[in-house]
């Protein structure tokens, strides 16, 4: 089916912290209605760790009016 609402979106975030955690750094990619309608286009987030980072939180996100999950293909 799809993102239908012009509200939904997915989203792949990378959050780094430090002893403290506190955060040091964080990146995201969005996925939004009308982005590849089944042609796959490739999206990605390529990150590195800081030298003070002693923790990598990913986080997979789902907002969608009528979806109930979310189909990670490959991560690598």
């Amino acid at each position: 089916m799809g993102l239908q609402s012009s509200s939904d979106v997915v989203s792949f975030s990378v959050f780094r912290y430090n002893g403290g955690d506190d955060l040091i750094r964080s990146e995201e990619v969005t996925g939004s209605p009308g982005d590849n309608y089944w042609d796959w286009c490739l999206k990605s987030l390529r990150f590195t760790t800081d030298k003070n980072a002693t923790a990598v939180r990913i986080r997979f996100g789902l907002v969608s009016s009528a979806e109930n999950y979310l189909d990670v293909d490959s991560v690598n």
